[in-house]
């Protein structure tokens, strides 16, 4: 089987379901359409800018790449909502070519479009409805749906196509564990917003503002991959947001790193997580206390860290769970709510 993810990166999620499914045997590339803040390694770079004189030459790029890959590939794995043709038309030609086609979501793309649920303290987009047409088209040459865990189904538009939970794909030997130090006394305490509002930022930075005890704050904005990752690995504490209601992969990275992470998880999502998830729960009532508890006692700090290493091995390693996608594809896994996903996944070796 040959099989093409693409077209946009999102938190490393194509280029590790890539790496892991080449582990098993599967040829298996990735394609963007330009390259990725964070510089991930894909096979495909297609370059195309946003320079609107280039745009009839960007599109003849992005057509002559989709013959190519429909013709070279079996199986086609979408990522936020894009395909190799904007708006989607490649799709009617996969599906002529009876190529599998699966679209995965990973929040903005899909959150709101059809549920208008609020979240707390986050402001809710308008209603697109030419995003919304675009989403139902494209669905409807999709074998099937991908998402990381169950948050984002309510978010789902009316349908029969089958969806499968994945949970995040991280490499796991990419992160070398750099637990808390038990005899320090002022932490290091680090967060980085990707998007200050999101995140909860200012609840976070008033609590510790209120907090009369020793540590230091970093916050992680504008750094490259590489200079955000130094500074994680000397964390003692890592926040990561209040706001959202379940993980993602910094939450994942940072347990990989043997760092305890403080973040918001409703009780519904809890529940379809494995019982030992040992994210320390917070939101923008409870971040001072979990802040002082965390700050107060480096033995919790540390026995955390080691708990984060050893979840993210067991259920965000890319080589198993790229075995689940592996079975999708072949048609041989069944839909799965979240917590049955991860006692699959805890059951390969």
């Amino acid at each position: 089987m040959k099989v093409l993810h693409g077209i946009s990166e999102v938190a490393g999620q194509g280029t590790n379901s890539v790496k892991g499914l080449r582990k098993l045997g599967i040829n298996a590339k990735m394609v963007t359409y330009r390259t990725n803040r964070m510089k991930y390694d894909v096979d495909y770079d297609l370059k195309i800018g946003h320079c609107k004189w280039l745009y009839p030459f960007y599109m003849l790029k992005a057509l002559c790449f989709a013959v190519f890959s429909i013709f070279k590939y079996d199986c086609f794995h979408f990522h936020f909502g894009h395909t190799l043709i904007p708006s989607g038309i490649d799709l009617f030609f996969l599906k002529l070519l009876k190529k599998k086609v699966f679209l995965e979501f990973h929040g903005s793309d899909i959150r709101w479009a059809f549920c208008r649920k609020p979240y707390l303290d986050m402001d809710m987009p308008l209603i697109n409805e030419k995003y919304r047409k675009e989403i139902k088209y494209k669905l409807s040459f999709a074998d099937g749906i991908i998402l990381h865990d169950q948050e984002l189904i309510e978010h789902l538009p009316p349908t029969d196509i089958p969806v499968y939970i994945v949970p995040l794909r991280v490499s796991v030997n990419d992160f070398t564990p750099n637990y808390p130090d038990t005899n320090i006394k002022k932490p290091i305490i680090v967060h980085a917003p990707s998007s200050r509002k999101i995140k909860g930022t200012e609840y976070i930075l008033k609590a510790l503002e209120e907090i009369e005890l020793d540590y230091e704050l970093i916050l992680v904005e504008g750094k490259t991959q590489d200079e955000a990752f130094k500074i994680y690995s000397q964390a003692d504490i890592i926040i990561d947001q209040l706001l959202i209601g379940s993980y993602g992969v910094f939450a994942i990275e940072a347990m990989a790193m043997g760092k305890p992470v403080v973040t918001h998880i409703t009780e519904e999502m809890r529940k379809s997580f494995p019982e030992e998830l040992p994210i320390v729960e917070a939101d923008i009532f409870s971040i001072k206390k979990v802040l002082e508890e965390l700050i107060m006692d480096a033995s919790l700090r540390h026995d955390l860290g080691v708990k984060g290493r050893e979840y993210v091995c067991k259920y965000h390693d890319c080589n198993k769970n790229s075995m689940v996608l592996k079975n999708i594809y072949l048609g041989k896994q069944k839909p799965m709510l979240s917590r049955d996903v991860f006692d699959l996944i805890n059951r390969i070796n």
